[in-house]
């Protein structure tokens, strides 16, 4: 084949064909300018070669000319769009909006540049980082230990802001020898099409032809704002990588949009001085990033109406405080058995959420870790996790999905590794629980016995002899305790079909009592009950759940019909109710995370359950037929 330099998509021998819904860009199309910028600055700061990593996003305009081998890329968009009459509606679109926007005096594009970085290291074979960007699928060649990303679906990120799907990456590397070596490259991820009787494959590059193969060295044919080279004159290399998204599809707000996920995602990072951000001269630095986390930012109303925003927005502004070196700031360390030396910053103030942020290596991963979820006898508070050796944060990083956004045990290769990585989590939250109990615990006075007042005051236990059926009989006391709710109108939740809950709208449905553990302090508990009438439904009388410990439940109810039900448990909130979830039970069928079990009409019912993490707040039990 000739080692002419031209777009190039392979001939494809097997009948095969490449579809417009490419799994790794649908991947991304959900949010797509906030998966960029956590995309883009996980590839800079696992490249670091010095602190601060710079990362910079500006719009720019291209003329057409200006695009290597314009010409052949139109011709091979056209196929794609003869070929796109089986694909739908949307690859049709796409490919008709790609050949006009070809047409126009420029083409709105992304260029993407990051310095103090090592670059893309290559040469373009397999094993090395360029090679993995570039040509290979579901692969990543970074360190096992300090890398953010890790499983290679990043790099499809760009094309889904891209409305020709077609970007160009320029980088400076230094090789073995220490010589500095560019390399330049297109991409297009486009679909199966026909060219001159030959079916060739959706994915093509620019650059020499034999084997796809990069451009080596400086090319005039190349858009002068994406090659690396500091003096022009002399062409001295530049370190690092720049990335041009042609066709990029800005939308409204872009500036800001991405601009409030780097803040949100990398504000560890930045806040530590390791990473420095440019949107189109908006500067994320740690200069700047408690005016950007402001009330009044202008970032925060670009957001105000998507997703989780500005929940999330202003939640990750209080993480941010809780980095910051203040007096009310609580400071701890712990040396985990096996995630290594691990830290907790912990901000107790009127207006914080009670939640605890998970960063690893400087980027947000989740606030939602099991066992570090609710904290109802808390006072308001936020607190920032971090693992502080290499070996804790790889083996954090193995547990990641795709996302980054939270930690799976199973996705770890062996079962021992499996319990490993399960043991870390728990220790972790655990020690993390009790560092809050030290610094964010409500005071609570010590529950003393009243024998005297104990005949005036029932408790919950197993039925005794004499009783009626039903019944729970205090043995001290001359009170029989014989809930008798009165009735509400039923009330019928969003579950799919043949799932009918019965609850109280609008009702907290919980009360509240003590208990002294003689540790940290007492611990409040309460029961709510899900009572209703209609038909097919399962209303509950005479519910009451007592706390064993901190997370088992004793639940005793009476089901005004028969059939088959499914208990779950939910902490009663202000403004919503949340599944508790259930690892254990001493009856019935255990069924994500409820019981599931066959129940008869007035027959008095005690489930003991235990939850997945401990909790001391006020509680519903609700049941819906299955």
């Amino acid at each position: 084949m000739s080692d002419s330099i031209a777009w190039h998509f392979p001939v494809d021998d097997s009948d095969q064909w490449d579809g417009f819904n490419d799994a790794g860009i649908e991947h991304f199309r959900g949010s797509p300018l906030r998966h960029l910028a956590r995309e883009i600055n996980q590839n800079s700061i696992d490249a670091l070669a010095e602190s601060p990593v710079r990362v910079s996003f500006q719009m720019v305009e291209i003329p057409p000319g200006e695009i290597p081998d314009v010409a052949s890329l139109k011709e091979t968009l056209r196929a794609c769009l003869d070929g796109s009459e089986t694909e739908g509606d949307r690859a049709r679109a796409f490919f008709r909006n790609a050949l006009s926007l070809l047409e126009k005096p420029t083409v709105p594009s992304l260029l993407i540049k990051d310095s103090n970085t090592k670059g893309l290291m290559g040469p373009c074979v397999k094993g090395t980082p360029y090679y993995a960007f570039m040509k290979a699928e579901g692969q990543s060649q970074k360190d096992s230990a300090t890398a953010t990303g890790s499983y290679g679906i990043g790099k499809l990120a760009p094309y889904a802001v891209s409305d020709l799907r077609t970007i160009f990456v320029s980088t400076a590397y230094a090789d073995k020898e220490g010589d500095f070596q560019h390399l330049t490259q297109g991409k297009a991820i486009l679909i199966s099409h026909d060219l001159s009787g030959q079916r060739h494959r959706g994915t093509g590059f620019w650059g020499r032809r034999d084997r796809c193969q990069p451009v080596l060295g400086y090319r005039n044919d190349v858009p002068e704002c994406l090659l690396r080279r500091g003096d022009h004159a002399q062409y001295a290399p530049d370190p690092g990588t720049s990335l041009l998204v042609l066709g990029f599809s800005a939308g409204k707000d872009w500036r800001e949009i991405l601009a409030a996920s780097v803040a949100e995602n990398f504000f560890g990072a930045i806040h530590s001085g390791s990473l420095m951000v440019d949107v189109q001269g908006l500067v994320i630095d740690s200069t700047t990033l408690q005016t950007l986390f402001s009330e009044d930012s202008v970032v925060r109303g670009a957001i105000q109406d998507e997703k989780g925003e500005p929940d999330h927005w202003m939640n990750c502004g209080h993480y941010y405080r809780a980095l910051q070196d203040a007096e009310e700031v609580w400071t701890e360390e712990q040396e985990n058995r096996e995630l290594g030396r691990c830290r907790v910053r912990i901000l107790v103030g009127d207006g914080y959420p009670k939640r605890v942020c998970v960063l690893r290596n400087g980027m947000f991963i989740t606030d939602q870790l099991d066992g570090l979820k609710r904290f109802s006898d808390f006072k308001e508070f936020v607190a920032v996790v971090e693992c502080l050796s290499d070996r804790g944060n790889e083996l954090l990083r193995e547990m990641e999905p795709p996302r980054h956004d939270d930690f799976e045990p199973p996705r770890l290769s062996t079962p021992d590794e499996q319990k490993r990585g399960q043991r870390a989590l728990t220790e972790l939250a655990t020690w993390v629980r009790r560092m809050l109990k030290r610094h964010a615990k409500d005071p609570v006075s010590e529950v003393t016995r009243i024998d005297e007042l104990a005949e005036y005051f029932g408790d919950e236990e197993e039925e005794s002899a004499g009783g009626a059926e039903g019944d729970e009989v205090n043995p001290e006391g001359a009170i029989a305790i014989r809930a008798k709710p009165r009735l509400r109108s039923s009330v019928t939740l969003g579950v799919p079909r043949g799932e009918v809950i019965t609850g109280d709208e609008g009702d907290e449905s919980a009360t509240k009592g003590g208990k002294s553990d003689g540790g940290d302090g007492g611990a409040s508990s309460g029961a709510g009950y899900s009572h209703g009438i209609g038909t097919g439904t399962i209303g509950l009388g005479n519910v009451r759940a007592v706390p064993v410990d901190s997370s088992v439940r004793n639940v005793y109810f009476t089901p005004e019909n028969s059939g088959t039900v499914r208990i779950r448990l939910e902490e009663s909130g202000a403004d919503a109710d949340y599944l508790l979830n259930i690892v254990d039970t001493d009856n019935g069928e255990l069924v994500e995370g409820q019981v599931e079990l066959d129940v008869n009409e007035s027959q008095r019912y005690k489930l003991c359950v235990r939850l997945a993490e401990e909790f001391t707040g006020a509680l519903k039990v609700v049941a819906y037929e299955i």
